[in-house]
């Protein structure tokens, strides 16, 4: 539709046409979501409740003097008020959660991006360098950076390892990056709206991750070409979704859990070790794989169980699980859930003498040693190492690079041990477990690793089948 055309007319539109509606000169998508294109208007326009996205110069060159906004508005595009000489005022409905307006500009609700302006402001900023002041916004001018986790912070592991990220980037690098994180909690039937409504806030970029994730944030990607977006744990599908503007950190999880699966084949006496997951997923199977490959690397013989939380918040199930896998004689277990991983602690401390736990993530055993709690200490005191997935340096290299203008978008980083990106911890319970020479042996394994002398196998690129065969190979 040609915009200029239209302005002097009004705006008919068949009831026929499956592609376009119009009201009150306003040509709206079929949907009414998208406001496209306007016509001869009144002086006082009020858009449509449950428009959702005002189009780049739908209103360029009208005579409007007042505009109101729907509390469903949530984008503008560029350009959509420009030579509106006469455009005085923009009221936004106060139950807008995405943008407001103050002093004539309309911003997002938050006050970290500047949406647009009137064009008396415009033309008060050409001419006496006034409008809206950077001291309104303390962070005016910094990239700003959003962190939405799909869960809640305090499962000592995943997410608060991405908090930590977070912090370090603000502490190295605040004085040109602002950051934030948005909590969406566990109940998944409102992620898609919570991640869309805060991607429309006008983030530069956007980070989140996990396979459960992946489908909202592709689409957001596609349709936010303009935000960059760092996804986590889990791989991109570059060749059929097409966005140059993501940047996706998976892990190598099978690396770090080849060495704690070596780890776990030294400390058991009873020759049977077990890996708890929280759902089945190709970067859970991953970790088991490479577990199980470095529990055998070091003891052929020994079984390798694989056991499923069906849960990542759910703590009772963590401990059920555990409890079932101890008293199974399975001494050493491998908690890979989140939240529900900590109920393999309860577990253990509970089960005691002989059995332990290898913690996933972050450092849990420093964790719970840091409380000072007798609980925390006795947890501490089962903890034979975690398997770190360091969420939080991924972030922080990932931030470095960005500002260096060196990040790869458009690519799956792998992020491995070499450089620290997964690790295996090692704390005063890892000391007094294994002897000088084991961890001489494991520092080995790590080198041989980082040298390619190893292959710690990977869930990654099978056939449908191959890993329920792997599993039952090794149990």
């Amino acid at each position: 539709i040609d915009v200029v055309s239209l302005r002097d007319f009004d705006v008919e539109i068949s009831l026929e046409n499956k592609s376009f509606v119009a009201k009150n000169n306003i040509v709206y998508s079929a949907d009414k979501k998208t406001a496209l294109v306007s016509g001869k208007l009144n002086k006082h326009v009020i858009i449509t409740e449950g428009t959702r996205i005002i189009e780049g110069e739908a209103f360029h060159g009208s005579d409007v003097e007042e505009i109101m906004l729907p509390k469903s508005v949530k984008i503008i595009k560029k350009n959509t008020f420009s030579k509106c000489r006469k455009l005085k005022k923009i009221v936004v409905s106060s139950q807008n959660p995405y943008m407001l307006e103050k002093n004539g500009a309309i911003y997002t609700k938050n006050m970290k991006k500047l949406l647009t302006l009137l064009l008396a402001c415009l033309m008060l900023v050409s001419l006496f360098g006034c409008g809206p002041k950077d001291d309104e916004d303390p962070n005016a001018g910094k990239i700003k950076l959003v962190y939405i986790i799909n869960g809640t912070l305090g499962d000592k592991s995943f997410f608060d390892s991405g908090k930590e990220g977070l912090d370090k980037i603000t502490a190295d690098f605040g004085d040109k990056v602002y950051c934030e994180y948005r909590e969406l909690t566990y109940d998944n039937s409102t992620w898609e709206t919570k991640t869309a409504d805060i991607v429309a806030e006008g983030w530069d970029i956007v980070v989140a991750g996990t396979w459960d994730m992946k489908g909202y944030i592709e689409k957001l990607a596609v349709e936010h070409p303009e935000t960059k977006f760092w996804f986590f744990d889990e791989q991109w599908d570059f060749e059929n979704v097409k966005t140059d503007n993501v940047y996706a950190m998976l892990f190598k999880q099978n690396e770090g859990s080849f060495v704690v699966g070596a780890m776990a084949a030294m400390a058991s006496q009873t020759g049977k070790v077990a890996f708890m997951g929280g759902m089945d997923n190709t970067v859970l199977d991953d970790f088991y794989v490479g577990y199980a490959n470095g529990a055998k690397y070091v003891n052929p013989e020994i079984k390798v169980n694989c056991s499923w939380m069906n849960s990542f918040n759910d703590v009772t199930a963590g401990k059920d699980v555990a409890t079932g896998l101890y008293e199974a004689g399975y001494d050493v277990v491998f908690a890979c859930g989140g939240q529900a991983g900590l109920g393999g602690f309860d577990a253990v401390i509970e089960k005691g003498e002989g059995n332990w736990i290898i913690g996933v993530d972050g450092n849990q055993g420093a964790m719970f040693a840091a409380k000072g709690t007798d609980e925390g200490k006795a947890k501490a005191a089962r903890t034979i190492t975690s398997m770190q997935k360091n969420v939080n340096e991924g972030f922080y290299d990932a931030m470095k690079k960005h500002l260096e203008g060196t990040l790869p978008y458009g690519q799956n980083a792998q992020l491995g041990l070499d450089g620290g990106f997964v690790s295996a911890s090692v704390t005063d319970t890892t000391n007094a477990v294994f002897t000088a020479d084991q961890m001489a042996t494991i520092n080995s394994l790590i080198a041989d690793i980082i040298a390619g002398k190893i292959d710690c196998g990977t869930a990654f690129g099978q056939a449908e089948g191959w890993f329920k065969t792997f599993v039952e190979s090794n149990q």
